[in-house]
């Protein structure tokens, strides 16, 4: 039997986006672990002698996934309004473009 959309084939299972409790142990335990080798300023001691090893740890405690809800309505577009949107885009953030072979937007 397939499950209808929506259903969920463990209603009373871990609800979304809770955490295990492994999981929490483990992150309490670093963070004890983290106070006890000296907590912040032993941090920036060892960052300030392994830089790229600290931004390589610090890019992967970035989230990569983020959700995000709404509604968005698109409207047709000729090809010349949208060049004028991606021009006004590209200046305000100081890009020079070239459209058709014509440059479009020069950074100010």
């Amino acid at each position: 039997m397939a499950w209808a959309k929506g259903q969920s084939g463990n209603p009373k299972g871990r609800a979304m986006g809770s955490r295990n409790k492994n999981t929490a142990a483990i992150k309490q335990a670093f963070l004890e672990a983290f106070d006890q080798l000296g907590g912040v300023p032993a941090l920036v001691a060892w960052a300030q002698e392994n830089k790229t090893d600290f931004y390589k740890l610090a890019a992967r405690m970035i989230p990569t996934e983020a959700r995000v809800s709404g509604e968005l309505e698109l409207k047709e577009a000729g090809d010349d309004e949208l060049d004028a949107a991606i021009t006004a885009y590209a200046t305000q953030a100081g890009i020079s473009l070239v459209v058709r072979g014509e440059s479009a937007a020069t950074p100010h």
